[in-house]
Order: C-alpha cells, then structure tokens, then sequence
C-alpha cells in the first residue's frame, strides 16, 4: 500500500515534469521488477506535456533495445488497412471478395458477406486459429500459411453480428492490405505506418537486439514465435520508437494518418456493440475498457515469453507503454495497475456521478441466453453444449450470472447498462427482429425462446 502510494504521489509530479520523480517511480516500479525477476524492462510514461520519459531495467536495456510487442501489432496492422483502403478509394464497407482476387475463407452465410470493417473489429465471423497453427513455428510466406491452416478460415456464424478475438482474422486483414496497396504485407506497413511514425527500427522479422524471452521464472528461454500470420503479433520495435505511436494517438505530434482513420480507432463500428451505441470495446485494432470510471484504449500483447501492454486516455492526454521479457501476466497486470491508477491520481472521471435516473426494465428481458460466438470450442458452441448465461431483472438492472461470474449492472436507459458505481454503459440488451441479445466485454449472448 505504501509503494502504491508513492508511485501515485511520484507520477503526479512527474507528469508536471519534475525529474526527481521519475527516480521515486524507478524505486518503485523497479521493486515490483525486481521481485518477478525479470531481465529486461521498457516503461514510457507520456505525461499531459506531451513528452515522453523513459523507465528501462536491465542491464544492457537502451531506448533503441527492441522487444517483442506481440497482439500490440494489430494496432499497426489495422492502421495499416485503414490508410491502404484510404489510399485505394476503397470503402471500409466493401466486401473482402471485392477487394482480394483469390478466396481462402469459406462462408456459408451467402447475404453476410466478410467486410473490410469487419476485420478490423473482428466481427467476420471467424473463431481463433487452431491449436495446429499456434503451434506451428515455422517461417512461412502469407500465400502458403493461408493454404495449410485455411481451417481456421471458415466463418462459423453470421459476419457482423458479434465480436470475437480472433488472430485468424488477421491472415484475411494482410491479404487485404497486400491487395490494396499492390505489395507484400511487411512492406506496405512499413510504408503506410512504421516510416511515417518514426519508427525506422521496427520490423516484422528477428531482430539480433532482441533481449529474448523467458518464462515466469525468468531463466528458462522460451524459443522465438513465427506467427502464422505475422500481422496478429510479430512486431519488434523499441520503447522510443513506441512513444511515437502513444504522442501521435494523443495528438501531441502530427498525425501520419486522416482524420477520418483517427475517428474510427476508437469504437464499435460494426456488430451488436456499435448497434447499441456503447462507447467501449473492440474499435480498429484498439479496445475500449473501463477502469476506475475512466475509460481507457489500447491492446495488450503476448509473444513468446514477452508481455506488454499500451495504454492512452483521451481525457487527459497521458498513456503508458510497457514490455517485459518473462511470460508473467499477473506482474505485467500489477505494473499496469499501479502506472493507470497514477496517472489519474487526484482526479475525477468524467463519467463519475452521471448516472441517470433509474429506469424500469421489461421484464421479457430475462431468462436463458446462449453464446453467439466462441474464440476457441466452437464445436461445442454449435452442438449447444457451450455455458448458457442467465439473466434476472430486478427492476432498474440485471444480474447476469454464467458460470461463477456474476455481473450486477444498471439499466441506464435505452437498454445500456454499468456498474452502478462507475455509471459508464459497458454492456448493453439489443432487440433484432424478435431475437434479443446481451452483449458486453464478456461475450454476447441470444435470448433462448
């Protein structure tokens, strides 16, 4: 508690530049890295500034190390096919058998087509890739990966309609680019995206700097990963180079993309989750969480032994990177608790005290709902056999109850509900036709009837 005090106290002055603070939060975040036992660390902290100040551990770690970023790639990836469809006078909204000449997916929903919006949101109706291709390391050209783990390219249930975490999608949004901009994947991201950002050290590819990863222990090596798909996770790049990314996402440098790329990073624009209008979750290659009443964006990222995450809040113009080496999610957790909660220290949410009036809610809402999509087990979701979730209304919310999680939101009106001590919507009850959904940031779900 007391360490957790004083990184908040420390970050509270750093962000008004004060360097002396930046050796209190060393102190203290170093302790935390220190008792993990972890080789390398990279922090970059951008205050409301707008300057960027760097928190390395390890011996040999520089500003210009690289590390492994993992699923933060998909930022860039989705950036990348944003400016490339931009570039091509392509809409969003085209089909993806408009855009590519040749078809690896399959798709039996004939009025559903995959979209190029519905990639970068995941909502294309693709489940995960196959335990086959995770485990696959070999270094493959994207022609050839599309062949031999094209099972993990059938879309399972209707494009569009939900969200699902899936790297699979992430072959068909390369495909896409390549076919847009008339070039190999890694470099039209280079073109459109890294060089623009000031990022001339990044690449897809091993890197000889690479510090290596390492599981929890902090010892035991764990080999390099080529990804099946290189645009779900294989970016290397430096902490300096990642605060590029952070000052251009908050504005305190130019902006190497358009506005109208910029606006559509940051929410739902496809899928039960943009129908309801909620104002968080999975946007371009960026999700939208709420911690604390504040509502965060970024991705965090896992690559063969490297854990990471990037944040940025829109409210105050700060954000974080940070990277380690050890397979270690709960010590990446703990250090991303303590750097969010400092930089909002002694302020006040927005959304703090604006919840509305109590709204009455229909009591047709409750009962049975079934799973709408599944990352991985998706034999099990289409045979019915997946946990149903169950719905009570108590008046003015629900408790939704699946498995041993329970979840008491407040209807907020308009079918979007909260936490009622955050009072920001972050699931929502949607009506199409006569079915009725729930959806959220831990799944959607079907009303049985």
């Amino acid at each position: 508690m007391i360490a957790t005090f004083t990184v908040f106290c420390a970050l509270g002055i750093l962000l008004s530049g004060d360097v002396r603070a930046a050796d209190a939060l060393r102190t203290a975040l170093g302790k935390l890295i220190a008792e993990g036992g972890v080789p390398a660390t990279a922090v970059v902290v951008v205050g409301d500034d707008g300057a960027a100040r760097y928190l390395l551990f390890g011996g040999d770690v520089r500003k210009d190390t690289p590390f492994r970023w993992g699923s933060i790639t998909k930022t860039f990836t989705g950036l990348a096919l944003m400016k490339a469809a931009e570039e091509a006078n392509v809409s969003l909204a085209a089909p993806l058998s408009d855009v590519v000449p040749q078809r690896p997916w399959r798709n039996a929903f004939a009025a559903y087509p995959v979209r190029l919006e519905h990639l970068l949101e995941m909502t294309s109706g693709l489940p995960d890739l196959s335990g086959r291709a995770f485990d696959d390391n070999r270094a493959m050209p994207l022609a050839q990966a599309l062949v031999e783990h094209g099972d993990s390219l059938v879309v399972r249930w209707q494009p569009g309609l939900a969200h699902s975490y899936s790297n699979a999608t992430m072959g068909l949004t390369e495909l896409a680019v390549q076919s847009l901009a008339d070039e190999p994947f890694a470099h039209a991201l280079e073109r459109l995206v890294l060089q623009p950002l000031g990022m001339p050290g990044a690449s897809l590819d091993p890197l000889a700097a690479l510090p290596g990863g390492f599981k929890a222990d902090g010892v035991t090596p764990i080999p390099y990963w080529n990804m099946t798909f290189r645009g779900f996770g294989a970016l290397n790049a430096s902490i300096k180079e990642m605060s590029q990314l952070l000052q251009a996402l908050l504005g305190w440098r130019d902006r190497p993309w358009s506005e109208s790329v910029h606006a559509r990073l940051w929410r739902p624009h496809t899928g039960l989750d943009a129908l309801a209008g909620l104002p968080v979750g999975y946007g371009a290659g960026i999700y939208g969480r709420v911690r604390d009443g504040w509502i965060w964006h970024g991705h965090g990222g896992d690559a063969d032994g490297y854990r990471s995450r990037y944040g940025v809040l829109r409210d105050l113009r700060v954000g974080y990177a940070v990277v380690i080496n050890v397979d270690n999610p709960r010590l990446l957790g703990d250090l991303v608790r303590v750097i969010e909660r400092a930089l909002t220290a002694g302020r006040n949410p927005p959304e703090t005290g604006t919840l509305p009036p109590p709204v009455t809610l229909d009591q047709s809402w409750a009962g049975r709902y079934y799973p709408v999509a599944s990352r991985f087990a998706v034999e099990q979701l289409l045979s019915g056999q997946a946990q149903a979730l169950q719905m009570t209304v108590d008046g003015h919310g629900v408790v939704a109850e699946i498995g041993r999680r329970s979840h008491h939101l407040w209807h907020m009106g308009g079918g979007l509900l909260a936490r009622k001590e955050l009072g920001v919507a972050e699931a929502a009850l949607v009506r199409m036709g006569e079915s009725r959904y729930l959806t959220g940031d831990f799944g959607a779900f079907v009303k049985v009837q």
